[in-house]
């Protein structure tokens, strides 16, 4: 997690809902305040939007 930038909001999302929570969940343990987990019926919008995505397969 040092690789992740504190100063910047982070957005967790999957097509589920569960790996976003679990994810957001852990990065507020690790002291983070601008987490935002998205919900599962808006991962599509989010994507059609443009906005950046990984799947951790890269």
């Amino acid at each position: 997690m040092d690789g992740i930038p504190r100063e910047i909001p982070l957005v967790t999302v999957c097509a589920a809902g569960m790996r976003a929570s679990m994810a957001g969940s852990i990065l507020q343990r690790d002291g983070r305040e601008n987490v935002e987990v998205l919900e599962e019926s808006r991962t599509g919008a989010w994507i059609d939007k443009g906005y950046p995505s990984a799947t951790g397969e890269e």
